[in-house]
């Protein structure tokens, strides 16, 4: 490789390894902690404001015979989801968010799941889903299981692909009762880009030759991912702003 090319590489890694950290941005969800409703101690609501609710579920205040110290995590209300053989149909609160799906970014989904100490019903049971346009992209069941009277964080990651069909489209969150109820509280989305040099264009973790090879064959091929510059249309532009970050060393 001549001597040009490989300083001009070294460069190029030089100024990834030297990037910043991403720091998360948090993706609005409406009524993430339920308060949007008041409710007096020991009450409940089938439904909850901002999120769309289907059988058994909804929003509840609880006290000291739900939980031990009678409080929710955040403020006074917690959600539920509820399934009860013979009863209802199984509960599932979900909320298409006002974000779409993005390439090549981490999303972590947390909230505080409870167990009362006060249900009847022997079994908990739940599954937590991330979709995007109605694909789902990532699910976990029963994550975390805490002992009755208690709460526990749950915590589900994904990471989006560079090109997708469901990049683009509205993001969505649905926790869906099992079996017996489950209980929530200080539901959160934060988003993060994920760190990548992009004159890396195969993603093979070098900067080199073979990037811009496959850019010239996705570039005749007409591949989505050849949209380099992400402008909407694959033309000479991604080719020219290519190598003008690959010469200057821009990740």
């Amino acid at each position: 490789m001549p001597r040009l090319i490989r300083v001009l590489l070294a460069a190029i890694c030089a100024t990834c390894a030297g990037s910043l950290p991403a720091i998360g941005e948090p993706v609005p969800i409406d009524n993430a902690s339920f308060e949007n409703d008041v409710l007096a101690d020991g009450t409940f609501l089938f439904g909850a404001n901002g999120w769309t609710c289907t059988g058994d579920a909804g929003c509840l205040n609880p006290t000291v015979v739900n939980y031990y110290g009678g409080n929710a995590v955040e403020g006074n209300n917690l959600g539920f989801v509820q399934r009860n053989p013979g009863g209802l149909p199984a509960g599932v609160l979900a909320q298409v968010l006002r974000a779409n799906l993005q390439p090549e970014t981490r999303y972590t989904f947390t909230m505080a799941i409870g167990n009362r100490l006060d249900s009847p019903l022997m079994g908990f049971k739940y599954r937590v889903q991330l979709f995007a346009g109605g694909e789902l992209c990532a699910q976990a069941i029963n994550a975390v299981e805490p002992k009755k009277g208690y709460f526990l964080t749950f915590t589900m990651k994904y990471e989006s692909p560079r090109a997708d069909d469901r990049i683009g489209r509205p993001l969505e969150i649905r926790i869906i009762a099992e079996d017996g109820q489950m209980n929530l509280d200080f539901v959160r989305l934060d988003s993060t880009p994920i760190q990548i040099c992009k004159s890396d264009f195969n993603r093979d973790g070098s900067v080199d030759d073979f990037d811009l090879f496959d850019l010239f064959t996705a570039l005749f091929l007409n591949d989505p991912l050849a949209d380099w510059n992400r402008d909407g249309a694959i033309d000479d532009f991604d080719l020219f702003d290519f190598l003008n970050a690959f010469v200057i060393g821009e990740c």
